[in-house]
């Protein structure tokens, strides 16, 4: 949006008329989305992982994790992440899912992420970990 104005001094007004210019930034949004990995087996997360949908045509920068998994652990760079904390899309590589020793599950556990575009972030949504078993196949005779 924008508006024309002059500038006053209670005597004159400006010789010329000034427009200003407000942009709003629409923030982005995502959807709950799903992700798998198999019994004690740590999953490395990508951009993939996470949608991402900008109305201002802004390029996914980040996610705020808003809430910790009930089970399991979301590392970054080896170190349990915090509820608050942001994950550059470019680090994604470090980023990282533990689950608990042992367990499967439809889903394991989920947690609360926002994706940002660097000016703003998303409303929360949820992504899912399944965590399926190990497939041990008998050995094959020969």
């Amino acid at each position: 949006d924008n508006f024309t104005f002059e500038v006053s001094d209670g005597l004159d007004f400006s010789a010329a008329a000034y427009t200003f210019t407000i942009n709003v930034n629409a923030l982005p949004s995502t959807t709950q989305t799903t992700v798998e990995t198999v019994q004690d087996t740590d999953y490395t997360f990508n951009v993939a992982d996470f949608t991402f949908n900008d109305p201002n045509g802004g390029t996914f920068q980040e996610i705020q994790i808003v809430t910790l998994p009930a089970k399991g652990e979301v590392k970054y760079n080896g170190t349990a992440v915090l509820a608050g904390d942001v994950i550059a899309t470019s680090d994604f590589s470090n980023l990282v899912f533990s689950p608990e020793p042992g367990e499967t599950g439809f889903p394991h556990t989920d947690f609360l992420f926002a994706v940002g575009d660097g000016t703003g972030f998303s409303q929360p949504n949820s992504i899912f970990v399944n965590v399926d078993t190990f497939l041990i196949l008998a050995p094959s005779l020969l």
